[in-house]
């Protein structure tokens, strides 16, 4: 569970680095790649919480409880990365102009909700995937 931490933390980081600060410019192309990356750590976070459950019997309702919220939130995050990258992958358009109030977004610019949201959601699951290894687990 600790390379799972550990591969989380390294996800979070690209993320971050993958929104420009100043000028909110974000590559498409990257962050299609990182929800494929979220995706894979998805279904790892699934396959060792079978195997922790199959080693620890008496643990087994509580990880298969504790496992649920954890799963759901990586592949949701999943889901704002790919609407991440198309968005960010869009050109400029009024459709896009309305979501900034008249303000043109460039092209590879999305708004500061999808920035903020993509942060704060990561932030949340490795807070709750290091919950869930220090209580739930033990480790």
């Amino acid at each position: 569970m600790r390379e799972l931490e550990n591969s989380l933390s390294k996800i979070l980081a690209d993320i971050k680095k993958g929104i420009n600060p100043v000028t909110g410019v974000v590559d498409p192309v990257k962050k299609q790649a990182q929800s494929q990356v979220m995706k894979t750590w998805g279904f790892d976070f699934e396959k060792e919480c079978n195997l922790k459950e199959n080693q620890k019997k008496s643990r087994q309702p509580a990880i298969a409880a504790a496992k649920i919220p954890i799963a759901e939130k990586a592949f949701f995050i999943v889901e704002i990365l790919v609407s991440l990258s198309l968005e960010a992958g869009m050109a400029p358009a009024v459709s896009r102009m309305l979501q900034k109030g008249w303000d043109q977004l460039e092209a590879g610019e999305v708004t500061s909700e999808m920035k903020s949201q993509i942060i704060e959601e990561m932030n949340s699951l490795m807070t709750m995937f290091t919950n869930f290894r220090r209580t739930v687990l033990e480790e």
